[in-house]
């Protein structure tokens, strides 16, 4: 078949076949229960994914990441959800889903306040630049009183606007006198830890320099 130019786009990539994705399971999964074989955070984030692989790790970071594909929320990853979490990253909006399960700490399908704020009190984003978790943002979807539940759909409107309102709060915490203007250094950390993934590694390295001269960012 003759070669038409036409690239290939996500929904068309391959997905590995269930008996692959079982070899490298049972590769992994440490715990064996009633005949069935089961991951554990460690296996799934520590040795799968090989993230926080130092010998002094956040134990409660890990269990938080664990619950992307440990849908149950009992603390072990069966292959059924392995194999639905291989599926989620071949989907369009993997991004979002994976994001969403690991908000939804409970497994019922909704983001409750509780779940959002203990996610993000555990960033090294928030610990920097502290979000104001109380303000009319944060009010808009959970609620005036925080009781409200955001589905999926809201969710993901949720994080869209998310970035965005993360930034103006980092410029009102970084002009705390309220004067319009932050310095080039304050605009460079914003920039860098609440707008990274929307800059290239040329413009992270050349932020200061670009805005040197001026009194200050409004």
């Amino acid at each position: 078949m003759p070669h038409t130019g036409k690239k290939e786009g996500p929904s068309q990539l391959k997905r590995a076949t269930s008996e692959k994705l079982k070899q490298v399971f049972l590769r992994y999964a440490s715990v064996e229960k009633n005949g069935e074989h089961y991951m554990t955070s460690d296996d799934f984030v520590r040795k799968y994914l090989k993230i926080f692989t130092d010998s002094e790790y956040n134990e409660e970071s890990v269990k938080l990441l664990a619950g992307i594909a440990d849908t149950s929320k009992d603390g072990l990853i069966s292959f059924a959800e392995f194999q639905a979490f291989e599926g989620l990253l071949c989907t369009p909006d993997a991004l979002y889903k994976t994001a969403f399960q690991l908000f939804d700490r409970k497994g019922n399908g909704t983001v409750a306040y509780e779940d959002f704020v203990d996610v993000i009190q555990k960033t090294e984003l928030h610990t920097n630049i502290p979000f104001t978790l109380d303000g009319p943002f944060v009010q808009r979807y959970f609620g005036k009183n925080k009781q409200r539940l955001i589905n999926y759909a809201e969710f993901s409107q949720f994080l869209h606007d998310f970035h965005e309102e993360y930034a103006r709060d980092a410029f009102v915490t970084k002009d705390p006198s309220g004067t319009g203007y932050i310095s080039p250094l304050d605009f460079q950390d914003i920039m860098v830890k609440v707008k990274r993934h929307l800059l290239t590694s040329e413009v992270r390295d050349n932020l200061v320099a670009v805005t040197e001269g001026h009194k200050g960012i409004p």
